[in-house]
């Protein structure tokens, strides 16, 4: 073809018009639904990267006005990760903050990875601060978690201390402890 960059802008323009006669026959609600819920070949949805590349606050907060019905926090990746297992992955307090705020069932904070973590462990595996740790355990009923084995049959304190977790991280965990039982319960290898 004796002009073939002009042939490919033509065909580029061509295929331009015609995406855009497709997508204006969406609603701009239905459009932001199917971007939010496009996920890449991990199974991750725009929110696990922007919580996985330490987006700024504004990008989560933007992602979560778009996703009306706060769908895309209680989607997992391939892992069984959740948005909320990410960010506290990444040592990101405003971030968890976000989400844990955003889940008004509060079911992601009692969600398991496919390797059995919670969002709880996986702060802990990562060295979390203790704002995060105190942000995934505010309520009573979110403090069960200390009771819940992940990998290895590890509770939360088992995790925090293979990891060497910040001493206020582990007091904080003893604190919310009421009972002291993770003291005495044993991981799978004792």
């Amino acid at each position: 073809v004796a002009d073939a960059p002009a042939l490919v802008r033509e065909v580029r323009l061509a295929l331009e018009e015609e995406f855009v006669v497709l997508i204006s026959k969406y609603s701009g609600e239905v459009l932001n639904k199917a971007v939010l819920m496009t996920f890449d070949e991990s199974k991750r949805l725009p929110i696990h990267l922007a919580c996985d590349k330490n987006a700024p606050i504004s990008i989560l907060q933007s992602l979560l006005d778009a996703d009306v019905d706060k769908q895309s926090i209680v989607v997992p990746d391939k892992w069984g990760d959740l948005p909320l297992h990410t960010a506290c992955s990444r040592h990101q307090t405003e971030v968890v903050k976000l989400l844990v705020d955003s889940d008004t069932s509060k079911k992601t904070l009692y969600t398991k990875a496919e390797n059995g973590s919670l969002p709880l462990h996986s702060a802990l595996r990562y060295a979390a601060p203790a704002s995060v740790v105190m942000l995934l355990l505010e309520s009573k009923e979110s403090r069960s978690t200390l009771l819940e084995p992940g990998f290895y049959g590890q509770l939360p304190l088992h995790v925090a201390c293979r990891n060497g977790a910040h001493p206020d991280v582990v007091d904080l965990l003893l604190r919310y402890d009421d009972d002291k039982k993770t003291l005495l319960r044993e991981d799978n290898v004792g």
